[in-house]
């Protein structure tokens, strides 16, 4: 119950934090459930939850540790492209969009934390993501990917770490 609280928590904080405004249904579904997924990972060290308006279409999303999934599809080059993903609203993220959305948030709270946040309030001002992603992290989309993927192959483990 904890757990689920958690998730649904910063799904909340995430709408009600500047303008009470929902970024999941506004193609900017990669924030919302990518924040949720990592602060739920902080806190827990796995996932378990996923919001009620995608439960028809991820059942099989995996729980645990999502580094080895992402860090093996970078690697392998078939993770897929941010703008594929950070287009979508919540409800529109497949399974594996929502490991890579994850990953998303992860990169952006580890290396540009101040970032976040006003990256957020942007993406919920309809702001189009890649004038939003030049404001705050100056970065183009392509360059955000790039190095994404550095971090990701940089930090992000092959296996499942032991305790």
């Amino acid at each position: 119950l904890d757990q689920a609280l958690v998730h649904q928590l910063a799904h909340c904080l995430l709408s009600y934090v500047w303008d009470w405004f929902w970024p999941g249904n506004i193609g900017s579904g990669w924030i919302d459930e990518g924040l949720a997924h990592d602060v739920e990972l902080d806190l827990f060290d796995s996932v378990r939850h996923y919001c009620y308006v995608e439960t028809d279409t991820i059942l099989d999303l995996k729980k645990g540790s999502w580094e080895p999934l992402v860090r093996a599809a970078v690697d392998a080059g078939t993770a897929p492209g941010f703008l594929g993903v950070a287009g979508k609203n919540t409800a529109q993220l497949t399974p594996e969009d929502n490991y890579f959305a994850w990953s998303y948030v992860d990169f952006l709270r580890r290396e540009h934390p101040a970032q976040l946040g006003p990256l957020a309030q942007r993406l919920k001002q309809r702001m189009p993501l890649t004038q939003a992603l030049a404001e705050t992290v100056a970065r183009t989309p392509f360059e955000f990917e790039r190095d994404w993927s550095a971090f990701v192959q940089a930090k992000y483990a092959l296996k499942k770490k032991k305790r």
